[in-house]
C-alpha cells in the first residue's frame, strides 16, 4: 500500500478531530530532530514544516482503502463489523448491501433469502422466495401445469402426473402417468413443452438445478442432445433461484440475479446475438439484477433491476415481444419500465405493473388477450387493474386478482378456463368457480392450476394424459383438487 504526504494547513487545537483522517492527538508529539532546532511534530500545523513533513504523524492513506477501512497513521484499520459504510453496513471487512447470517453477508437479491440491509436474514420455506415485502411463494412452488403435465410441491417432494412420452416426469420410465407420484424432493418445478416435445425442470433448496425429458436441441443443459428420463443437473453456476422453461429452451437466473439461457435458438430465443443452440446455461449479457424471467414456444421475456425494465427476444410473427414489429429478435428490445411479473405463451405475452395494471399482446386467435375481440396486439395493451399474477398458456390465460379470485379467458374447448363450461371461448376475463383465495395460478397447453392460502391445489380443463390427477381422460370444467 503507498501512502501519501499531507501537507492541509490546520489551526492548532483541531489535532484531536483530524485523528480520524491519520492524525494523532497532540500529546502523541514525533520528534523530527532537535539538531536542526525544529520543533516537536505534535501539531497539525507542523505537517506544514519541511522537517515535519515525512514523518509518521502526517503520513496518511491514499485511496487504497476500502469502504470498511479508516486511515490511521498511514495504515488502513477496518471498521468494527454493524458500522455503516459507503453502501451499507460493514461486516467481516466487506461492506455488505444485503442482510448477515452470522457469517457471511448474503446479497440483497438472493431469492431464498430474506432480511434488510444490515439486518439478520430469514430463510424462506419450501414454498417461498424472497420479495420486496419478505419471504413471498415462489413463482416455481404450489401447482405447476406445462404442457400436458402437473406437479404440486410438498413439503417433502414434487409429485407430477401427466404425459411421460420423453421421460419429462423424471421417474426413470417412459410409461404413461395418470395418478401423481412422488419424484423428488425440490422447492420448485417447472414444466414445458407440448404434446410433441416435453421437458421439466426441478430446483432444489441449494439452488441446484435438473432437467428431464426432450433434449434435441440440448435443453437439458447437459453439453448433449441424449434425452433422460431422470433429472442430472445442468451444467456450469450451481445455485439458481429462479427458472422458465419453454418447449424447446430454458432460461434461469442464478442467485446473484444473473441471467442463463440453453437450448433452442431458431429465432434467436436465447437473447444471445446469433441462432446458434446451446447445450448448457450460458450467460445473456453480463448483468446481474435480473428479476423476473418467462419462456414461451420461441420467444423469452425478463425483468431487469429496481426499475422493471422488460427486455423480450426470439420470434416475433405474432407481435409477442410488444416492440411493435413482426421480426425476430437475437438480441433483447426493451419494451419499457415499471413491470413486476411476466408470462410468456405460445404466441403471446403477459406482464402485471407494479400497482397491479395486466397487460397482453401478441397472438389472440381465441382472446387469450382477454381484450374483448380477437385482434392481435403487437404491443403491451392494458386488460385492467387489482392483478397480482398471471400465466399465460397455448390459448388461454389466467390471472390471480388482489381478493385472491382467478379470473381466466381465451380457449375453453376443454373447460380450462374453469368457468363450469366447455367449448366456448371468451373473449373478456371470466371468473374461475368457486376459488376464492387463490396465491398462484398456473397454466398448462389446455389445463390449469391454482395453489390456495391453505397450500392445497385445485385444477381443471383437459385430462387426456392424466394431467389432472385422475386415471379417467375426461375433461372437467370447474376446480377440483389435485390429486383427486
Amino acid at each position: 500500500m503507498r501512502a501519501r504526504l499531507s501537507f492541509a494547513i490546520a489551526p492548532l487545537g483541531v489535532s484531536v478531530a483530524l485523528f480520524a483522517l491519520g492524525c494523532p492527538p497532540a500529546s502523541s508529539s514525533v520528534d523530527a530532530g532537535t539538531d536542526a532546532g525544529v520543533p516537536a511534530c505534535d501539531t497539525a500545523a507542523s505537517c506544514t514544516l519541511a522537517a515535519c513533513a515525512s514523518t509518521p504523524f502526517c503520513v496518511t492513506c491514499d485511496d487504497a482503502c476500502n469502504p470498511c477501512e479508516r486511515c490511521m497513521r498511514g495504515v488502513c484499520v477496518p471498521i468494527a463489523d454493524g458500522e455503516r459504510c459507503t453502501s451499507g453496513t460493514c461486516y467481516a471487512g466487506a461492506c455488505c448491501t444485503g442482510c448477515w447470517d452470522g457469517s457471511a453477508c448474503v446479497a440483497g437479491n438472493d431469492p431464498l433469502i430474506c432480511g434488510a440491509e444490515g439486518a439478520g436474514c430469514e430463510a424462506c420455506d419450501a414454498f417461498s422466495t424472497c420479495g420486496e415485502l419478505g419471504c413471498a411463494l415462489s413463482a416455481d412452488a404450489g401447482a405447476i401445469a406445462g404442457g400436458d403435465v402437473t406437479c404440486a410441491v410438498t413439503a417433502t417432494n414434487v409429485a407430477c402426473s401427466g404425459s411421460n412420452r420423453l421421460g419429462q416426469l423424471g421417474v426413470g420410465t417412459t410409461d404413461p402417468v395418470t395418478i401423481p407420484v412422488p419424484v423428488t424432493p425440490a422447492v420448485g418445478v417447472v414444466i414445458g413443452g407440448d404434446a410433441a416435445d416435453g421437458l421439466t425442470c426441478f430446483l432444489g433448496a441449494d439452488g441446484t438445478l435438473g432437467c428431464a425429458g426432450a433434449n434435441n436441441f440440448g435443453q437439458l443443459g447437459r453439453g448433449d442432445t441424449s434425452d433422460r428420463a431422470r433429472a442430472e443437473p445442468v451444467i456450469g453456476p450451481t445455485r439458481f433461484g429462479h427458472v422458465a422453461v419453454g418447449a424447446t429452451h430454458v432460461c434461469a437466473l442464478s442467485r446473484p440475479g444473473a441471467l442463463f439461457c440453453w437450448g433452442n435458438n431458431f429465432y434467436g430465443q436465447l437473447g444471445l446475438g446469433d441462432t446458434g443452440p446451446r447445450r448448457a446455461p450460458t450467460p445473456v449479457g453480463i448483468d446481474e439484477g435480473w428479476r423476473d424471467v418467462a419462456v414461451g414456444l420461441d420467444h423469452s421475456c425478463a425483468i431487469r433491476g429496481e426499475s422493471g425494465e422488460l427486455l423480450c427476444f426470439g420470434n416475433d410473427n405474432t407481435g409477442q415481444l410488444g416492440d411493435d414489429g413482426n421480426m425476430p429478435r437475437a438480441i433483447a428490445v426493451r419494451i419499457g419500465e415499471g413491470y413486476a411479473q411476466v408470462s410468456a405463451g405460445t404466441g403471446h405475452t403477459c406482464a402485471i405493473r407494479e400497482g397491479g395494471v395486466l397487460e397482453c399482446w401478441g397472438a389472440n386467435v381465441h382472446g387469450q388477450l382477454g381484450l374483448g375481440d380477437t385482434m392481435l396486439r403487437r404491443v403491451p395493451t392494458r386488460v385492467g387493474d387489482g392483478f397480482t399474477q398471471v400465466s399465460a398458456g397455448n390459448g388461454h390465460t389466467c390471472a390471480v386478482r388482489s381478493d385472491g379470485t382467478v379470473q381466466c379467458f381465451g380457449e375453453n374447448d376443454d373447460g380450462e378456463l374453469g368457468a363450469g363450461t366447455m367449448g366456448t371461448d371468451e373473449l373478456a376475463p371470466i371468473a374461475v368457480a368457486g376459488v376464492a383465495s387463490a396465491l398462484r395460478v398456473d397454466v398448462g397447453t389446455d389445463h390449469s392450476c391454482v395453489t390456495l392460502v391453505d397450500r392445497s391445489v385445485q385444477c381443471w380443463g383437459a385430462n387426456r394424459a392424466g394431467q389432472l390427477g385422475a386415471p379417467t381422460p375426461a375433461a372437467r370444467g370447474s376446480a377440483e383438487a389435485f390429486p383427486p
